[in-house]
């Protein structure tokens, strides 16, 4: 996992990992970070553009499934 989220800062990393790698929604990674869902939604937005321009032959969604996978499998 940390070299599928490398590039990412701390507050990226923490809403991918909750949100994306254990199925947590927005709302509660947005009260268990204590920050709005707001924020949630635009971190991860960022978060999945900075994954995708890894590989810009992907979607920004197909290239983080593939890093996320890739991940559990290591």
């Amino acid at each position: 996992m940390l070299d599928t989220t490398a590039g990412l800062n701390s507050g990226e990393r923490d809403v991918v990992v909750l949100c994306l790698m254990n199925g947590m929604g927005q709302e509660e990674a947005a009260k268990t970070l204590g920050i709005r869902v707001g924020t949630v939604k635009s971190r991860l937005h960022r978060a999945r553009a900075k994954l995708a321009g890894t590989n810009p032959a992907l979607e920004p969604v197909e290239q983080l499934n593939a890093k996320i996978v890739e991940a559990r499998l290591s």
